[in-house]
C-alpha cells in the first residue's frame, strides 16, 4: 500500500494556502476586533471548492477525509478560530444539504449553496417527523 499524500491533494492544498494568504492573513486582525468572519469569505471558500465538498455534473460529492484534514490542518495553524467557523459551516451547512435524501432535492439547491451565495440553517430540519411528502430527514428542508 501506497501511504503517501497523493500528488493531486498537494497540489491543490498549495492552491489553498495561496487563498489564505490573500484572503484570511491580510485580514485576520480585523475580523478578531469585528468578532466575526465576513460572509464573503465563505462564499470564496466555497467558489474555491475549499468547504469539503466538489459538484460534477449537477450533483454534490464529499471530498475525502484527507484532503479536508489536509486543508483544515493547515487552516488551524492560522486561526483556531476561523477553522471552527469553517468547520461549523461545513457541518451545519454544506453536510446536510450532502444528505439529501434525493438527488432532485439536491440539484436546485446546488448552485446556490455550494458557493456559500446564500445558507440559512435554521431552514433545516433533521428531526425525522413525517410532513407533507414524507420524513423529513438529515438536511431535507421542511
Amino acid at each position: 500500500m501506497d501511504f503517501q499524500v497523493p500528488a493531486d491533494y498537494l497540489e491543490t492544498l498549495e492552491g489553498f494556502k495561496k487563498f489564505l494568504a490573500e484572503r484570511l492573513t491580510p485580514n485576520l486582525s480585523s475580523w478578531y476586533s469585528e468578532g466575526k468572519v465576513p460572509r464573503q469569505f465563505f462564499r470564496e471558500l466555497g467558489s474555491g471548492h475549499f468547504l469539503g465538498f466538489d459538484s460534477e455534473n449537477g450533483s454534490l460529492s464529499e471530498q475525502s477525509t484527507l484532503k479536508q484534514a489536509l486543508f483544515l490542518e493547515h487552516l488551524g495553524t492560522l486561526s483556531p478560530g476561523v477553522g471552527v467557523a469553517v468547520l461549523v459551516h461545513i457541518s451545519l451547512g454544506t453536510k446536510g444539504i450532502s444528505l439529501s435524501e434525493t438527488r432532485i432535492r439536491r440539484r436546485p439547491s446546488l448552485p446556490r449553496h455550494h458557493g456559500a451565495r446564500s445558507l440559512s440553517v435554521s431552514q433545516h430540519r433533521a428531526d425525522g417527523r413525517k410532513r407533507r411528502g414524507g420524513p423529513c430527514g438529515n438536511g431535507r428542508k421542511s
